[in-house]
């Protein structure tokens, strides 16, 4: 399946020349590109200004049907991969209107940055987990994750662990 969708894509062409794009799949092509016409945009960043993001969102829905995300806020100061200053937690009953419920700032983990969040629900335990990237003290970048919760406003910043890091040098 990778293959072959490797090949469809060597065939599609980034210009507005059409040559390359296999004729039985351009109506699909357009049709997909449409869909992104119209959106709405769910959390703005704190600032209206460059390089300020509200992104990198993760979203789950529980079982009582409310949404739940997982965004970084970024600023446009500091360092490239340093500029991650909160992991912003909403939720939503329809998956487009939401509302902020919990701020976790990197100075209260602590940290210096915050990379991609990923919230999820436990499936065995109906428990939230949340986990995000972020380097230390010695800017080596792990993954961490926050204590599980039984509702993500009750995510505790001082619980972040480590739970994959790089492997040490060898000398």
């Amino acid at each position: 399946m990778n293959t072959m969708l490797l090949c469809i894509i060597c065939f599609i062409k980034t210009s507005t020349a059409n040559e390359f794009v296999l004729p039985e799949i351009e109506k699909n092509l357009l049709q997909i590109g449409k869909k992104f016409l119209n959106y709405e945009v769910i959390l703005r960043p704190d600032k209206n200004e460059p390089e300020w993001w509200a992104g990198a969102p993760s979203v789950v829905r529980d079982k009582k049907g409310m949404f739940w995300l997982a965004c970084r806020m970024r600023t446009a100061e500091g360092q490239r991969g340093f500029r991650g200053y909160e992991i912003r937690i909403l939720n939503s009953k329809d998956g487009v209107h939401f509302n902020k419920v919990k701020s976790i700032r990197r100075e209260d983990v602590p940290v210096p940055g915050f990379e991609r969040p990923s919230i999820l629900i436990d499936p065995l335990t109906s428990k939230f987990k949340l986990y995000a990237c972020a380097p230390d003290s010695n800017n080596i970048w792990s993954i961490i994750k926050f204590d599980d919760a039984g509702n993500p406003e009750e995510f505790q910043p001082e619980t972040a662990k480590k739970i994959i890091s790089p492997p040490r040098k060898k000398i």
